[in-house]
């Protein structure tokens, strides 16, 4: 693995981060000092990626803790979350309706 030698920036109050859903493999971000900056620089992404915008809320040795704030690829996230969370009950359900309507 390629390591590289990085300088990281200041980190501020908000992130925006996008990623292109053809390439899931990378997400990308900016940082901004309060929620209009972020609104404002959605405007430079790229056509095609969905983003999210987060506020930060707490810093400690574990790392940071972010909001997700609802702007964006919010709805998208906390429904493939609660599809994701309950995908057995989900399937059950299906194969019920499926066994019910096979009659």
């Amino acid at each position: 693995m390629r390591k590289l030698k990085l300088t990281y920036p200041e980190i501020k109050d908000f992130k925006v981060v996008y990623i292109d859903p053809r390439n899931p493999l990378y997400i990308y971000s900016t940082m901004y000092d309060n929620e209009n900056d972020a609104l404002f620089g959605i405007q430079n992404i790229p056509d095609g990626m969905e983003f999210l915008i987060m506020e930060l809320k707490d810093y400690n040795e574990n790392g940071f803790e972010w909001e997700i704030l609802p702007y964006g690829y919010y709805k998208k996230y906390q429904t493939a979350l609660w599809i994701y969370e309950r995908k057995f009950l989900l399937l059950l359900f299906i194969l019920i309706i499926y066994l019910i309507t096979k009659k």
